[in-house]
C-alpha cells in the first residue's frame, strides 16, 4: 500500500481531536463542520493541481488558485501530523500497558485458564 494511502486510511480511522477546554460538544461538532475535512482538503488541492497543469488559466487566477492550494496543503499537513501524534500516543499507551502487567496477575491468570 502506497504511503499516502496508509496516511489517508490512519487520517480515516483515528480523527484528531479538539480539546474543547469549558466548551461543550455542541461548539466542538459547529466548529468542525466549518471546517473541511482532511479528505475534502485533500480532494480540492487534486482538483486545483489539474487545473493548474492544464495551463488554461489567466495568470491571476493561476495565483489564486496556488496560494488556495498552499493553503490546502498546510492544513492537511497539519491533520496528518495530528494523526500521528494521536496513533503515537495509542501506540505508547498499549506498549505501557502491556509493560504494566504485574507476573502475579499473568501467572494467575494462566492458572485459571485465560
Amino acid at each position: 500500500m502506497p504511503v499516502g494511502m496508509l496516511y489517508c486510511a490512519v487520517v480515516y480511522l483515528v480523527r484528531p481531536t479538539t480539546l474543547t477546554g469549558a466548551r461543550g460538544f455542541k461548539e466542538m461538532n459547529q466548529e468542525q463542520e466549518r471546517e473541511p475535512s482532511f479528505e475534502a482538503s485533500l480532494g480540492r488541492l487534486e482538483a486545483i493541481v489539474r487545473e493548474l497543469e492544464t495551463g488554461n488559466l489567466d495568470l491571476d487566477t493561476a495565483i489564486a488558485r496556488f496560494t488556495e492550494g498552499m493553503a490546502l496543503v498546510k492544513r492537511c499537513r497539519a491533520l496528518l501530523a495530528a494523526a500521528e501524534q494521536k496513533v503515537s500516543l495509542l501506540l505508547e499507551s498499549e506498549k505501557q500497558e502491556a509493560v504494566s502487567v504485574p507476573l502475579e496477575n499473568l501467572a494467575k491468570e494462566r492458572a485459571d485458564g485465560f
